[in-house]
Parts: structure tokens; sequence; C-alpha cells
């Protein structure tokens, strides 16, 4: 039994590594716009070209066309590194950027490469282990922020923290090597591009959807970005400032679960319409009141 699962508690194991790294950096944004005299937009741009890189890691269904997905996997997780390493060698100068679009592309290349990776491997009962390892991204999200709320608290520097993630997204690459086996040679190295799709009629179904993901996850991004600053602008403590991230990532996992019966239930559809509302409410009630625990809420 521990041979059968031992690819999906690596891959869930990467899923928490991918997403310690890319948590970090929220958290310590005040911390860096004090200590470098770097301004809040510098600190916005190195957001916005993190997820520029997420944004082209398409170009990793290129590369899936010539090595597959697997050492498209492998690539990733050592451009994280790569980037994570860079960081704080290189504040505040102009690498400084590079190194958070190759965590970018890094992640993108991540979330191109494992679904089908993990598809291919459990290709029976892929639902339920694409569910089981996307929650290690709620895990990694909660542990990121905390190791940096910690070291801000004890007054030791937050580049240990970087160092610590890149070291574990290298040792992560290690044990991934050791699935090699499970994967055929080639693995994703066929053409799934079907080139009809622009002309079908089903793409105007799918432009709603498509918006609908862009603001959600524009949104959601934000918040990982500034809730902590938010926080801190607020009156909130260190304590509060620092966990925030944490909490809000927990809270989704949170939601996932508890949503995941109700969906079969209310459907689709009406799932959507009811949580769109409730991300209305607390987006307003964010907005509209200075209240750091609230905010926080």
């Amino acid at each position: 039994m521990v041979r059968e699962y031992f690819p999906a508690i690596i891959l869930f194991i990467g899923y928490i590594c991918v997403s310690i790294g890319m948590t970090l950096l929220g958290p310590i944004i005040p911390h860096i716009v004090s200590q470098y005299n770097l301004s809040y937009s510098d600190m916005g741009f190195i957001a916005g070209i993190t997820y520029i890189g997420g944004s082209i890691s398409f170009i990793g269904g290129f590369i899936i066309s010539i090595t597959g997905y697997f050492w498209l996997t492998i690539l990733s997780l050592i451009l994280m590194s790569l980037g994570l390493i860079m960081f704080p060698l290189t504040i505040p100068t102009i690498f400084m950027y590079l190194s958070y679009f190759l965590i970018g592309l890094g992640s993108g290349f991540f979330e191109t490469a494992v679904n089908p990776l993990i598809a291919e491997i459990y290709s029976e009962r892929k639902g339920m282990f694409l569910n089981i390892i996307h929650v290690g991204w709620n895990v990694g999200a909660f542990i990121g922020p905390s190791m940096i709320g910690i070291v801000l608290m004890e007054n030791i520097s937050w580049k240990y923290i970087y160092s610590i993630s890149s070291i574990l997204l290298l040792l992560e690459t290690l044990l991934l090597l050791s699935l090699k086996k499970h994967v055929s040679r080639k693995s994703g190295m066929e053409t799934i591009f079907d080139k009809n799709i622009f002309h079908s009629r089903e793409i105007i179904l799918f432009i709603p959807i498509a918006i609908g993901m862009f603001l959600y996850l524009g949104c959601e991004q934000a918040v990982n970005i500034w809730l902590p600053t938010l926080i801190k602008n607020r009156g909130g403590s260190e304590t509060i400032s620092s966990i925030s991230i944490a909490v809000f990532w927990i809270t989704i996992g949170i939601g996932r679960i508890i949503w995941s019966p109700i969906i079969d239930s209310f459907g689709y559809y009406k799932s959507l319409r009811i949580t769109t509302l409730g991300i209305l409410i607390f987006s307003f009630l964010g907005i509209f009141q200075k209240d750091p625990i609230i905010s926080l809420i």
C-alpha cells in the first residue's frame, strides 16, 4: 500500500514546497520597504512580474512535447529554487525582479505538469488523487507565512526562510527523481492541442468563465501579497500581520472541504452565485472598515 501511495505523497510534498515559496513575499513587504528604502510600487512590480512569469508558463506545453511532464516538473522546482536563493542576495538591484520572475515561471510550470502527471500515474482514480495533492497547496501556504511570522517576531532575518524554502525545493527534486520508474518515457510527448477549438461555438460559453477566473485569481493573489501590509497599516500587531496570509490560505482549504459535498447538492451554477455573493459582501466589509481584526476576518 505504501508503494501505491508513494507518488501521491511525493507530489503532495511538492505542492507544499511550491506553496511555501509562493507565499513568503506578502508578510515581509513592510520590512523590505523600510529596510531597503523601496516603495510599495516597487513591491507591487515584484508581485506583478511573478505572475507575468506564471502567465507565460504556457510555453511549458511546448517543453512537454519534447521532454514530457516529468522533466518539466523537475525544471519547475529548479527554477523556483534558483529564484528563492537569488532574491535575498539581489535586493535592491534589478535582479530582484528576475528572481521573482523565475519563481513565478517555475510555479506555473509546476501547475502545468503535475496535474497530468498524477493523472497518468493514477489513471483509474485520478480525480481522488488530484483533490488530495492540491490540499498540499493550502498546507504550504499556512506553513510559509507562519515561518516568516516566527522569525520576524524573534528578530531573525527573513532571508533564512528563503534559503530554507530553496533547499526544500531541491530536496523535493531529488524525491521526484525516485518517481521516474512510475512514468512512461513518452509521458506527455503526444500532441494534445486541438486546433479546431477556436472554431467551435462552445468557446463563447467559455468566455464568461474565463473572465470570472481572471477576476477571482486577481483578487486572490492581491490578498496574498497585500493583506499583511493592509493590516499593519491599520494598526494591527506584528503577530496578526504576519499570520494573516497563513489564516487566509488555510480558510480557503477549509472552504474547499466544506463546499465539496454541498456542490453536489446545489449544483455548480447555484454554488457559484452563493460563493460570489459571499465574496462581494466580505470584500466590501474589508474595504469600508478600518479595524485590523475585522480586516483579517
